[in-house]
Parts: structure tokens; sequence; C-alpha cells
């Protein structure tokens, strides 16, 4: 379900009406509860092959980013005066520093041509996410 779709769903309900998610406690029984909704929050959600279902990520994904990972620009980088690499661009991580990922860029940017098309992407912030996580918004 998108954002848009449930804005849309609750659009048909008492804008007072409390508001619940549910599921199976796991009893014998395989009752559903239903607890209140308390918080929205923003994750990553990326596929666990082990459960086989999209999983919550770390809630700071990069710390999940390891070499060889392929990834994704969350956000614009400025690395020279000259140069932004726009945000959504993908690439392969070739080395992690205490300061910096290095990123392969698939698409070749004149700017880095002296850096074999390697971006240095500052580690503060969430700039880079697993090229394969979506961005979700989570009750609970």
């Amino acid at each position: 379900m998108k954002v848009s779709d449930l804005i849309e769903r609750l659009r048909e309900y008492d804008e007072d009406a409390e508001v619940h998610f549910s599921y199976d406690y796991g009893d014998h029984w395989h009752t559903n509860v239903a607890p209140k909704v308390t918080t929205v929050a923003d994750y990553y959600v990326k596929h666990s092959d082990y459960h086989r279902m999209d999983a919550l990520v770390d809630c700071e994904p990069e710390s999940h980013i390891r070499v060889g990972e392929r990834v994704r620009l969350t956000e614009d980088v400025e690395n020279f005066p000259t140069m932004v690499a726009k945000a959504g661009l993908t690439g392969t991580v070739v080395r992690i520093t205490d300061s910096d990922w290095w990123v392969k860029l698939d698409e070749q940017l004149d700017a880095l041509k002296d850096w074999n098309n390697e971006l240095a992407v500052e580690r503060h912030g969430t700039p880079i996410a697993p090229e394969n996580a979506r961005w979700v918004v989570v009750l609970s």
C-alpha cells in the first residue's frame, strides 16, 4: 500500500477515530491483538531472504553498508566547488574510511574522470542507502 492509498482510505473515517494496528500474537489460538498506534516513523526496509519478507533496516542504514554493496545517493553530494552528484545516482562502494564512503558511480561524471569515477561521500547523516532498500512509513 502507498501513503496516497492509506490517506484515501482514512478519508472514509471520522477524523477523531482511534487508529490501531493488528498482528497475530503468536499464542495457541493465533489471537489477533490490536494495540493503538502511538508513533509514525520513517525507516528503510530491505528484503530479508531469511524471513522471506521485508524487514526494517537499522535506523542508521549506512551502518549496514559494506565494500562491494550497491548503493544509491539519497541526497545531492557536493564534493568540489564545481561538482554536484545528484540524488538518485547509483554505484558500488569500493572502499570505506573513517570519514568517507568511496562509491564508483555507474554514470560517468566528467568531474570525476581523474578519480576513476569514484565519489567520496562523507559518512555523516544518511547521504547513501543500500540500492534495494526502500523508504517506508511505519505505524507502531
